[in-house]
């Protein structure tokens, strides 16, 4: 389990998904740093819901380093 402050944001973009199919995003989750999830993954929001991770986006800084880490969320 990985706990971590973040900010989360409702969505309804359309993205490709690891298999290339594309999906409806509900929601982004926007965290400091380098988070270790995974495709697949479920997040436990504070209203109890429990949306599937469907693509993880690591955003860098100006040296290289993840600034921070961006998780696509879907009803799945």
């Amino acid at each position: 389990m990985v706990i971590s402050p973040c900010r989360v944001q409702a969505s309804s973009d359309l993205i490709r998904d690891a298999e290339g199919k594309e999906v409806v995003v509900t929601g982004k989750v926007y965290a400091l740093g380098d988070v270790d999830v995974r495709i697949g993954d479920k997040v436990i929001l504070d209203d109890g819901s429990s949306p599937v991770i469907a693509s993880v986006s690591k955003n860098n800084d100006e040296n290289g380093d993840v600034d921070h880490t961006v998780i696509y969320l879907t009803n799945g």
